[in-house]
């Protein structure tokens, strides 16, 4: 089986979410062999897991960094994750994949597990800049 595993954008920048994806992807390299895991990474981030086994591969997303001018909105950085990451997971034939930050790809055609890490912006609406409220409000429940 293919999984792919979504670590794409504020994941690696996160210090939660890195942690938890880091010893995610130690504890899976040891105990599961017969899968191949594809981690989809923004193009020029952090390498945050190193050497890996033969089984694990690096897919760099372009287009869904935060540096440069394309990205400064971070709109490029929801194209690449809703647009691109579907067509990447396609062309590795992923059986299914692991959105581990609040947010599926609406476009991904093949079954998903999604964990909601932060309810922030429904609770707390007032500590969210709006752009990403509006942005979490409507793309959660979708997910």
């Amino acid at each position: 089986m293919n999984i792919g595993i979504d670590a794409i954008g504020a994941i690696s920048r996160d210090a939660g979410g890195k942690t938890y994806l880091i010893y995610l992807i130690k504890a899976l390299s040891k105990i599961c062999s017969s899968n191949n895991f594809y981690i989809f990474l923004s193009a020029e981030s952090e390498d945050i897991f190193g050497q890996l086994p033969d089984n694990f591969h690096k897919v760099f997303c372009p287009y869904t960094n935060k540096s440069g001018y394309a990205n400064k909105s971070g709109y490029a950085k929801v194209f690449g994750q809703h647009i691109l990451l579907p067509l990447l997971a396609q062309k590795y034939q992923v059986d299914v994949m692991y959105f581990p930050g609040n947010f599926a790809a609406l476009l991904f055609p093949r079954p998903m597990v999604l964990s909601i890490r932060s309810m922030l912006y429904y609770y707390y609406p007032e500590y969210v800049p709006l752009p990403k409220l509006i942005y979490r409000k409507k793309v959660m429940p979708i997910s």
